[in-house]
């Protein structure tokens, strides 16, 4: 699936859809997530991906911001499901996880640099119940993002380029 650019509240967003959750209620639904970058060198930059999901309570989505530092940094260890960290060019076709039952879970995403360091994360808490077919993870820069990509550095090549031929 080639990624869609789009325009979204003036800002650049590249969405790309990222994995399929299994849904075990009765018959096997799905639940689509796609991760937006803030830009399509947010995704070149990137090397890896991984999306975490953690069962939670409702009225829990305020534990995004604990959880997902938890993940970025490796120390999570209550994810019901987990991609693993794979290649950020494999998230452009679908990356599923088998076994997911319904309720609120936080979803959280990382992407990370060649030396494993996070870039990228975001969180979103979803009640699988209410809403089992759409989950929109907004990703945002992390220090060490901006550390290593000061404004207008980084790859120049396109998210195409990337995952079809690499970058130079």
């Amino acid at each position: 699936m080639t990624p869609r650019l789009s325009v979204q509240y003036s800002t650049f967003v590249l969405r790309l859809v990222v994995m399929t959750l299994a849904l075990l209620v009765g018959c096997a639904d799905t639940v689509t997530v796609s991760l937006s970058f803030p830009s399509e060198a947010h995704f070149v930059n990137s090397t890896s991906a991984e999306i975490a999901a953690v069962r939670v309570g409702p009225n829990q989505g305020d534990l995004c911001p604990s959880v997902t530092e938890r993940v970025a940094f490796r120390v999570l260890q209550e994810a019901n499901e987990y991609t693993g960290t794979l290649p950020v060019c494999s998230f452009r076709a679908g990356v599923v996880i088998p076994g997911v039952d319904s309720g609120t879970r936080l979803i959280i995403a990382v992407t990370r640099a060649v030396d494993d360091s996070p870039l990228l994360t975001g969180c979103t808490a979803q009640d699988l119940v209410d809403d089992p077919t759409t989950v929109r993870i907004v990703l945002n820069e992390t220090d060490y993002y901006r550390a290593l990509f000061p404004a207008g550095s980084g790859s120049t090549c396109s998210a195409n380029q990337k995952c079809e031929q690499g970058c130079l």
